[in-house]
């Protein structure tokens, strides 16, 4: 279990490195964010990269934000038991979700280069998660209205007020990638209660279903600035593919 552990948390680190060359034959280095302390530190994951190198993840029940080119690290702050740090903007605001109390978590945005969290609240309801942010600090992900009802949101820049997404006409949607025009990728439930890959109008606006490659359902995670989504969908035979 060690080696899986350690690889995660140079993973992005790694892949960092490789976009940012330019030329075939280009030599990488991994670089290794921390070595695990102790057996209980069952999350060690290095899950997003800025432009500058700055990395943020989760070891055991902390966040954390690297410096540039991904050292030192300097684990967040909490509102509770945990954190988890999902996203990272250029200004090195992070995005993730913190433990409030027995009933909930909640989402947070931080202050530029892993400052301070701020709690962004919910649509009602007890939980939301953070998963994505961008470089106005515009955060989407999800979060409850009630006890069975979770929707996508956005915010508005720097973490301000959220905006309910809403669905594709089922209960459920969830925002994780978010551009600089405010469009949103992510998934939601049809009436027919099929999950769709989504992409919003720009500021959050209306969702539309990006459809699938011939299967029932599709994921979507990430979207560029200019609108092209990634993510999987299903197939006829019932697999899943890359979108």
């Amino acid at each position: 279990m060690r080696f899986p552990q350690l690889l995660r948390s140079f993973l992005v680190s790694s892949v960092a490195l490789l976009a940012s060359a330019g030329s075939a034959g280009t030599k990488y280095h991994l670089t290794v964010l921390h070595k695990r302390w102790s057996e209980s530190e069952i999350v060690n994951s290095a899950d997003a990269v800025n432009d500058s190198g700055q990395v943020a993840g989760s070891i055991g029940n902390s966040a954390y934000l690297t410096g540039a080119n991904s050292q030192p690290l300097n684990f967040l702050g909490s509102f509770g038991e945990f954190t988890r740090a999902n996203a990272v903007n250029a200004s090195g605001q992070v995005a993730g979700t913190s433990y409030v109390d027995e009933v909930g978590n909640h989402a947070f945005i931080t202050e530029p280069n892993g400052g301070s969290l701020r709690d962004l609240g919910t649509l009602g309801g007890k939980h939301s998660t953070a998963l994505g942010i961008n470089s106005s600090g515009r955060v989407t992900g999800y979060a409850d209205l009630g006890a069975t009802k979770t929707h996508a949101f956005l915010s508005d820049p720097n973490g301000g007020p959220l905006h309910d997404l809403g669905t594709l006409g089922g209960a459920f949607s969830a925002g994780y990638g978010v551009n600089d025009s405010g469009q949103v990728a992510g998934e939601a439930r049809r009436a027919d209660n099929l999950i769709r890959a989504f992409l919003s109008a720009e500021n959050g606006g209306a969702l539309k279903d990006l459809g699938t490659l011939g299967g029932k359902e599709s994921y979507a995670r990430a979207v560029n600035t200019f609108g092209e989504v990634v993510g999987s969908a299903r197939r006829q035979t019932g697999g899943g593919t890359p979108s």
